[in-house]
């Protein structure tokens, strides 16, 4: 906004009211642009050999464009995201199609994905930026690249117990491994590394007690990006490795009630790792995970549906309503180790709130 003659701008930033953007200026340049193209393939085979098992093989390849507006830590655009994914497995068809149940194998495999996660390590590299009067090499908000294989099964069961009352029971496990993470970071400190050492001495611009000097930020870069690659050979954290999920409704066939449907259901999934404690070197101990809470959601919906012109045209109404009880408690998603081997919850976050879906279908 362009601000007045006092020196103002023309609507407080705090105005909760409308808001007008007349005058608005444009600030900044835009980056290069790129283009990336690529060719993506899938297929699926099914094969019913006998009676009531199929077998099928789905495979789709991967391709993800990168963020328009940030680079990586030297400061080139970001790389486009590639992988493949493929799932196999059985299918029965029981109990003249009343019951079926599904086994499946799925595999994930991806190379370059970004993410903004360069919070930690950069911050002592820009106090050193800051001690040496270099605010032009200051390090902005670089994306870095994670290579990782997912591998899990999910398996289901869907039955039509009664005549009008369905259900279906899902349960699966996952597990990343991640084979790559802040390479580029690897190449950026060998680079930088020996500068920042001749000006080791340079007092911090706000230093602490014990942390006084661009010798104290280089020793902590050089932790923490061991911290952000210890991941390697790894699951990442925050991850929940079990879920599972049921859905069930019954529709009334008869009675006042004729035509209506109501269900409900569950979510839920496995305890999270936070974060790691550390061992007596001061590196993350990847086998003394710190693990968060196990997460459960509890769904409902009611549906109403008709048929028209002798059965030629339907129309359904359905309202779902998720996370029916409103949990709205604050989950952790991060801890570090306090020095004595406990965690310490720094981040958190709120599960989704109540919310509501209303579908409206017209089948013909």
């Amino acid at each position: 906004f362009t601000r007045n003659a006092a020196g103002e701008y023309p609507i407080p930033v705090t105005s909760l009211g409308h808001r007008s953007y007349a005058g608005l200026e444009a600030a900044g340049t835009w980056g290069p642009t790129t283009e990336v193209s690529a060719k993506t393939k899938s297929y699926n085979v099914t094969l019913r050999p006998f009676g009531p098992v199929r077998l099928f093989y789905n495979y789709s390849d991967i391709f993800r464009a990168s963020a328009a507006n940030f680079t990586d830590v030297f400061g080139n655009p970001l790389r486009a995201a590639f992988g493949e994914t493929r799932d196999y497995g059985v299918k029965l068809d029981l109990f003249n199609e009343r019951l079926y149940v599904t086994a499946t194998r799925y595999e994930t495999a991806v190379v370059d994905s970004t993410f903004d996660n360069s919070g930690t390590v950069r911050e002592p590299i820009n106090q050193i930026y800051d001690a040496l009067a270099r605010p032009d090499l200051q390090l902005i908000r670089p994306f870095t690249y994670r290579d990782d294989t997912t591998t899990g099964y999910e398996y289901g069961l869907t039955a039509n117990i009664i005549k009008g009352w369905n259900t279906r029971i899902t349960v699966g496990t996952q597990k990343t491994i991640v084979s790559a993470a802040f390479n580029a970071w690897v190449d950026y400190f060998a680079l930088n590394v020996p500068v920042w050492q001749r000006s080791a001495s340079t007092p911090l611009v706000n230093p602490s007690a014990g942390y006084s000097t661009v010798a104290d930020a280089i020793a902590r870069a050089n932790q923490r990006l061991i911290d952000a690659r210890s991941i390697v050979g790894q699951q990442p954290t925050d991850q929940r490795s079990l879920n599972s999920s049921l859905n069930t409704s019954y529709a009334f066939s008869s009675g006042p009630l004729k035509s209506v449907r109501v269900g409900g259901g569950y979510r839920w999934a496995s305890k999270n790792i936070l974060g790691y404690a550390r061992d007596a070197a001061g590196n993350l101990d990847r086998n003394k995970p710190f693990k968060g809470q196990s997460q459960i959601a509890t769904d409902a919906s009611v549906g109403y549906s008709r048929r028209f012109r002798d059965g030629k045209l339907t129309w359904e109404v359905q309202l779902n309503v998720y996370n029916v009880l409103n949990d709205k408690k604050p989950l952790p998603r991060q801890s570090v180790d306090d020095g004595r081997g406990n965690p310490i919850v720094v981040r958190t976050y709120l599960p989704e709130p109540i919310s509501f879906q209303l579908t409206n279908t017209i089948r013909f």
